[in-house]
């Protein structure tokens, strides 16, 4: 059933409209507006309230907090990326969104509200972090939108501070010569030879093989990169 007038007294209507289940409880939401008049009166708002619904402007306003919310969305989150991409939503909210935003309810949440957590951050120094914070935060917010939870995702009139250029500093050779000096006693000194020598990514070293090393030939082959995916 789309959408229902119910008569609730003299000259006063109860209107319903059907906006799904919930996609944590399983339960049915509905949206529902009195309407003081005649039933013509009552069907020409249940009638403009489907024209939104179909338009998905029609949300409940929800008096879900973010730290709740974000919960059910990493659950759902589980089943659709992979765990490396999951544990880096998890600590990017965690650490940097939900202190600020958290406990304030879905619909409280202002593009005001984003743009001082952006604000906040960059002026502790964190503004490399913004890009990460600000992709989270969308992604999370997209899905309140998408769940009838939100008429409108915040960050969609927020852009974030750029985040400022650190310096790339690398070793000169006469340092990177130092460095294998001072580490020779130590067990690991094959692996920062090699990462100097051939300019290899850790976790690509960590991952080879011997089948991936030619000693003849001299020659080494990165087919692999080893990935941390979380756990005790």
């Amino acid at each position: 059933m789309a959408g229902q007038v119910r008569k609730r007294g003299e000259r006063k209507w109860l209107v319903r409209v059907y906006l799904g289940r919930d996609p944590a409880t399983g339960s049915r939401k509905w949206l529902s507006r009195t309407v003081y008049g005649t039933r013509r009166e009552a069907e020409a708002v249940l009638h403009g309230l489907l024209r939104d619904r179909s338009l998905g402007q029609l949300t409940v306003p929800s008096e879900v907090r973010l730290s709740e919310f974000v919960g059910r969305w990493l659950e759902d989150a589980r089943q659709r990326v992979r765990p490396r991409t999951l544990e880096w939503y998890e600590k990017t909210l965690r650490r940097w969104v939900l202190p600020g935003l958290g406990g304030l309810r879905l619909r409280e949440i202002t593009p005001l509200h984003v743009h001082r957590l952006y604000q906040g951050l960059q002026e502790r120094g964190l503004g490399r972090s913004l890009p990460a914070v600000h992709a989270c935060l969308r992604a999370v917010l997209r899905q309140a939108v998408k769940w009838s939870m939100l008429a409108l995702d915040p960050t969609s009139r927020v852009r974030p501070p750029r985040p400022g250029r650190r310096p790339f500093r690398v070793l000169t050779p006469e340092e990177a010569r130092r460095f294998l000096e001072a580490a020779r006693e130590d067990s690991a000194w094959p692996l920062w030879w090699l990462l100097l020598e051939t300019g290899m990514r850790p976790s690509e070293a960590l991952a080879l093989r011997w089948e991936d090393v030619d000693l003849e030939r001299r020659v080494i082959r990165v087919r692999r990169s080893l990935v941390y995916v979380g756990g005790e």
